[in-house]
């Protein structure tokens, strides 16, 4: 299976852009934790010279996030969600220039429509 992410500039506010990348990182099974460094690595260089950058999607693990993309300045906004598929806490929200709405601003949606194996994690998020 095929592992990826896409990245896009979407404007907020009118004019305000955000960097959003969709990723799905490869499983644990597939790639090494050390593996899973240097593709967040990668993530967080193309997110150089972005002041607001969302990053959103299955991270297939959760160990090297706290690594890599804290130490550049992301904020982990779905640690707390808890599961999101089967055991496991892997669909995650990272955000570096916007903060949380609230503190209710995050959390887990149910799967009613099961359009997905995953719960579906969302937040509301405004410019810092």
């Amino acid at each position: 299976m095929q592992r990826i992410a896409v990245a896009a500039t979407v404007r907020i506010r009118g004019d305000l852009p955000v960097r959003v990348f969709s990723v799905h990182f490869e499983t644990p099974v597939s790639a090494s934790a050390a593996t899973k460094r240097d593709q967040a690595r990668t993530l967080v260089e193309r997110a150089e010279g972005y002041p607001r950058v969302l990053v959103a999607g299955d991270f297939n693990g959760r160990g090297f996030i706290e690594s890599v993309f804290t130490p550049a300045g992301f904020r982990w906004l779905t640690r707390d969600v808890g599961r999101t598929i089967s055991r496991f806490s892997w669909d995650h929200l990272l955000a570096r220039g916007l903060r949380l709405l609230g503190c209710a601003s995050v959390g887990s949606a149910p799967n009613a429509l099961k359009v997905s194996d995953h719960i579906p994690v969302w937040a509301e998020l405004t410019p810092e």
